[in-house]
């Protein structure tokens, strides 16, 4: 656990003791019982606590970033992890569109406000302050004006105009003109709100500017929070593009994260399956091609004593990516486990796959035994390092003679940099290593 500044970054599934988590929430045994009430933080037979999820949990002015189990703290400086947990809070995001673990980043409901992550709620609010400005109200003056446009009906009626030649020539005219109130209470709401996401998730949201807009500092300046919502919600009734209805309820949502006092100061971003984002992005990094290749997994068939028959669902690779120029086969199993060798005092391996991963793992290379390509099985786990993959073991199961599961490393940092830029990894490099190995033994 390390601390800079209102920031605090702590390891997925990492214990600490109670006094531990205590201490970085100030004693507020509040906010400790709603950390176990959410199901943020698990205690194990020890009474120890670890936060159960990935992301960022706001406590007041407080952030909690939990990175995912491969991070190292003690090796990253206060930018690397302000860096490292960005680049997380991207990965959630677009993850969020496609598999529903995470938050989705676009839709607000008055439904579910209680849900809302003020993180989202600041991302959403900063992008369009950058795109649109500051949401401001027009309105609409008819004056005796020589700009604009006249409303010719009303000129008529009201002047008398003077005759040159025959054709009448009005002197003064009354037409529209639209103007900005600069006091309009909803601008100054959308200044306050913008600063004060900026300033608290600025950084880990990668917006890198300073606000220079003038704010007021209090907004209750502007009158009790009740009466400023309900001018929002008049707003709201009298709008109809999807940028002002947008903004006015991110307002609202806004609003009742830093005054409602049943949801005031408490917000969570993350997910409790980061196990399935990592899964996710290496499907679409190693280009998995599992479709392709599903008719050829046998399903098994259930009988009963009057020759009647069943088949059921079959076991399903993770991933299956083929390179058929070089006739290769990948078949991948995408394992968000923090393998490790020991060697105290004689050689161990801990945090491995199952059995039944194993297992299913050979059968699979059975399945696809008949087709015309050099077949590689392979464990992928996630590693702290500089490269993007690395070969570190494999298994071996006297069942299956002479197959063997390669164990790879894989760098996440390389991996969710590919899938936020809809990279392909080239497993041909992997394939060669494997071949390499082989022939070496």
């Amino acid at each position: 656990m390390q601390r800079f500044y209102n920031f605090i970054f702590v390891i997925e599934n990492e214990y600490h003791s109670e006094d531990e988590i205590l201490s970085l929430l100030n004693y507020d045994d509040k906010w400790h019982a709603k950390l176990l009430s959410e199901k943020c933080i698990n205690r194990n037979y020890l009474g120890q606590l670890s936060f159960s999820f990935v992301g960022i949990i706001t406590v007041e002015d407080l952030l909690i970033c939990i990175l995912p189990k491969y991070f190292e703290l003690d090796s990253l400086g206060f930018d690397d992890l302000i860096d490292a947990t960005s680049k997380i809070i991207k990965v959630l995001k677009k993850a969020s569109y496609i598999d529903r673990v995470t938050p989705d980043y676009d839709n607000f409901s008055f439904s579910s406000q209680n849900y809302f992550s003020e993180l989202v709620l600041a991302d959403n609010l900063i992008k369009d302050y950058l795109d649109n400005g500051i949401y401001i109200k027009e309105k609409v003056l008819l004056s005796v004006s020589q700009e604009g446009e006249v409303d010719w009906n009303k000129t008529i009626n009201t002047f008398d105009p003077i005759f040159s030649k025959g054709y009448p020539i009005y002197t003064e005219t009354l037409g529209y003109s639209t103007y900005i109130d600069d006091n309009f209470i909803i601008s100054e709401v959308h200044k306050w709100l913008v600063k004060l996401y900026i300033n608290k998730y600025g950084k880990l949201l990668t917006y890198n500017f300073t606000f220079s807009e003038d704010t007021i500092q209090d907004l209750t300046s502007l009158g009790a929070i009740s009466y400023i919502k309900d001018v929002i919600y008049k707003e709201l009734s009298q709008v109809y593009t999807d940028r002002q209805i947008n903004i006015l309820k991110i307002l609202i949502a806004g609003l009742n994260k830093s005054y409602d006092s049943t949801i005031k100061g408490f917000s969570i971003y993350g997910t409790s399956y980061f196990h399935i984002i990592w899964e996710l992005a290496c499907s679409n990094v190693l280009n998995n091609k599992i479709g392709d290749f599903n008719q050829l997994i046998p399903k098994p068939v259930w009988n009963n004593l009057n020759e009647e028959s069943k088949d059921k669902s079959s076991l399903k690779p993770d991933i299956i990516s083929v390179i058929p120029s070089l006739e290769m086969l990948f078949i991948i199993d995408a394992k968000y486990y923090a393998i490790k060798y020991e060697n105290n005092p004689g050689f161990n391996v801990i945090n491995n796959p199952g059995i039944a991963d194993v297992g299913k793992q050979f059968l699979y290379e059975m399945a696809f035994s008949n087709l015309p390509y050099r077949k590689y099985n392979v464990f992928v786990f996630p590693s702290a390092q500089t490269t993007f993959i690395e070969v570190f073991g494999f298994v071996t199961f006297s069942l299956f003679l002479e197959s063997k599961i390669w164990l790879v490393y894989i760098s996440p940092d390389h991996l969710f940099s590919s899938y936020l830029n809809n990279e392909i990894f080239d497993l041909s490099s992997l394939g060669l290593t494997i071949d390499k190995k082989l022939n070496d033994n």
